[in-house]
């Protein structure tokens, strides 16, 4: 009995820990804890800013893209155009509108023209000393400048006065006082300068032997320029 009570008390003095080694162990377990709950601490503190700079900039761009269109269409629509678009429509009313003959000094020394076709351009030039105005006409006829050209004789466009006819021109100049006279009397005078073109506007073209012995002509159209100016003696 003696020897059974020896050899359990043994075995027990063998597995049985002392309390001090106990607590040393359960203060490291405590300690591993900790670092680690401060190592995961520490990590998510580095994910969470950057997951809300991420979240921030995922919600924000959105945003600016709508701004951004509000403001593109609450800006007033550019005037430019509509200013390029006007301008573009006086210049086409300035190049075709149609001319008229002027009413000034000059053109109150000289008969109206009443040609069949209208004036084309008219240009005009003021100064002291001269005074013009050169007009221009196609389609006018031949008998037409002649009957002007005589209303100019009548009107006293007969000094200094020079003629020259041609099968494709014509010119008429004249003045309607003596220059020696005016210059004497410090008078002013004009001159009429009337100038008349023929240009071809269509040829004939004979391709065959029958063609040759045909009257066909080729057609012609007549340019008209006349010049009136005033000379100014001082």
């Amino acid at each position: 009995m003696n020897c059974r009570s020896e050899t359990s008390s043994g075995i027990k003095s063998r597995n049985t820990v002392p309390m001090s080694n106990q607590a040393n162990i359960m203060r490291g377990w405590i300690m591993k804890l900790a670092k680690t709950i401060a190592t995961v601490a520490a990590t998510l503190s580095l994910l969470f800013p950057l997951a809300a700079c991420g979240g921030n900039s995922t919600t924000t761009e959105p945003d600016r893209a709508e701004t951004n269109a509000e403001e593109l269409a609450s800006e007033p629509e550019s005037s430019e155009p509509q200013a390029v678009e006007s301008t573009q429509a006086e210049e086409e009313n300035i190049l075709f509108s149609d001319a008229e003959w002027p009413e000034n000094e000059v053109t109150a020394l000289v008969p109206k023209p009443e040609f069949s076709a209208p004036i084309e351009s008219v240009s005009t030039n003021d100064s002291d000393t001269v005074r013009s105005v050169n007009a221009q006409w196609t389609g006018v006829t031949q008998s037409e400048v002649a009957e002007y050209v005589q209303a100019l004789k009548d009107a006293g466009f007969t000094f200094e006065a020079s003629e020259t006819s041609s099968d494709t021109m014509y010119s008429y100049r004249a003045q309607n006082a003596d220059l020696t006279a005016s210059i004497e009397s410090r008078s002013s005078y004009a001159v009429a300068d009337v100038s008349l073109m023929r240009v071809l506007t269509s040829s004939v073209a004979i391709t065959s032997e029958e063609d040759q012995g045909a009257s066909a002509e080729p057609e012609y159209e007549y340019h008209l320029r006349l010049d009136l100016t005033l000379n100014i003696l001082q």
